[in-house]
């Protein structure tokens, strides 16, 4: 109840944001307008406003308020994003389209000569036209990453283009706009935007790691070989129960080596946090990952989080069931680890074969230990599940809350098969976190 009272208190904000630039924009442009000129530039001029204040909220969204994070969900958070990406989009086409074509009825010269006119005589605008080729960049990448065909460094590096293209805008969207000419009011009202903006990415994002890294002093402690291709690696610092981070929940760690220090990636815990021990579990399966298991002992460690919704909390009940692929165990470990001894609990962990398995023998101890019933799936000898399979495995699956981590792919036929077998759709809970933004 509390979550979706502050789902509906964000919806509120920021439609209460964006109405003074909606209310602005009839009062003064929409309502004088008489001839299709007018018509068409109000257009555009809506167009410009909602693209600058749909890059405003994706830095928003993407800032890591804990609030807007823990209450609607990373996914959703996602979900938004890339939906307001595309408003964004076809906004940055519309502004400078419809404004071309008004100017160009009115005063008769060539779409490309007024076009052409604009970026050189009319203040900023050519500051604005790079920014339009840097956000075309960034959501062309955008387009990309979701294909998987671009490195996540290269996407990263690229996405940084977002704040350069937000700056060189700024002066052409005061100078130029009609709606800000002679309306103080309207311009404080876009600067504290900007600010809430650019406030909370840099509290969140910059701030607050940068201070914890201070105070809890993180550190690598040790480096430690799991299975084939698979490393832990443990960070101490002081007082990390302090941060309060929930089994399945992940961190965004930086590793401050002369490597890695501009890099940061996503990892779950991979067990409970201890009064001062964190423990991430990865498997080699790209640049960054192939090499993490270098990493020197004493290496400090900036760590953002803890992050997302994917926790116990969701279950509503005590029959549950936890699906692993591969590598994706590792925050389904931590989950088992804080079972209540009341819950009725399954777990299947499919992998490609027995030498594949991560946190083999402490997994084994501890679903003994906890009364989990475990099934293993090896890909070289069982197959890959099936709906057969499942049901042959968990008879009463259709009346079990399933918790899923692994490969997108593989979470998304999984997710289809077990509606297929009756489970509700919002009884089926994951979180894919791959790429969170700059």
């Amino acid at each position: 109840m509390r979550n979706r009272t502050i789902r509906w208190l964000a919806l509120a904000a920021g439609i209460a944001l964006a109405l003074p630039m909606l209310w602005q924009w009839y009062q003064l442009t929409a309502l004088t307008a008489t001839t299709s000129s007018e018509y068409l530039i109000t257009i555009g001029r809506l167009a410009g406003m909602v693209m600058t204040f749909g890059v405003l909220m994706q830095l928003i969204l993407m800032s890591r308020f804990p609030g807007l994070e823990r209450s609607i969900g990373l996914e959703r958070l996602v979900t938004i994003h890339r939906y307001n990406g595309y408003t964004i989009f076809y906004a940055l086409l519309a502004h400078p389209f419809f404004l071309v074509l008004g100017y160009q009825i009115d005063g008769k010269p060539g779409l490309i000569q007024q076009y052409i006119d604009f970026i050189l005589h009319y203040p900023d605008v050519w500051r604005a036209w790079i920014a339009s080729l840097l956000l075309f960049t960034v959501v062309a990448t955008s387009i990309v990453i979701s294909r998987r065909r671009l490195r996540y460094e290269w996407w990263y590096f690229i996405h940084l283009m977002v704040y350069a293209a937000i700056l060189l805008g700024f002066g052409h969207q005061l100078k130029n706009g009609g709606d800000f000419i002679g309306h103080p009011w309207f311009i404080a009202y876009w600067y504290f935007l900007y600010l809430l903006a650019f406030g909370l990415v840099g509290f969140f994002r910059f701030g607050r790691p940068a201070w914890r890294l201070w105070h809890y002093r993180f550190r690598v402690d040790r480096v430690v070989p799991e299975a084939e291709g698979i490393h832990s690696i443990y960070v101490r610092g002081r007082g990390i129960d302090k941060l309060r981070p929930e089994p399945g929940q992940f961190f965004v760690w930086r590793f401050l080596d002369g490597e890695r220090w501009w890099q940061a990636h996503p990892f779950s815990m991979s067990q409970a946090a201890r009064p001062d021990e964190l423990r991430l579990t990865f498997k080699a399966v790209g640049d960054f990952t192939g090499r993490l298991h270098l990493v020197k002992p004493g290496t400090p460690v900036v760590l953002d989080g803890p992050r997302g919704s994917f926790t116990l909390e969701l279950a509503k009940g005590n029959k549950l069931l936890f699906l692993a692929g591969g590598i994706g165990i590792t925050p389904l470990r931590t989950m088992i680890e804080a079972l209540p001894s009341s819950s009725d609990a399954h777990f299947i962990y499919a992998c490609r074969n027995e030498g594949e398995r991560a946190l083999g023998a402490e997994f084994e101890r501890l679903a003994q230990e906890k009364k989990v019933k475990v099934h293993y799936v090896y890909q070289e000898t069982t197959g890959r599940l099936t709906p057969e399979l499942l049901t042959g495995l968990i008879p009463d699956i259709a009346r079990r809350e399933v918790f899923l981590c692994g490969p997108p792919p593989m979470m998304k036929a999984l997710t289809d098969m077990m509606v297929g077998l009756g489970v509700k759709p919002e009884r089926i809970y994951s979180e894919r976190f791959a790429f969170l933004g700059l």
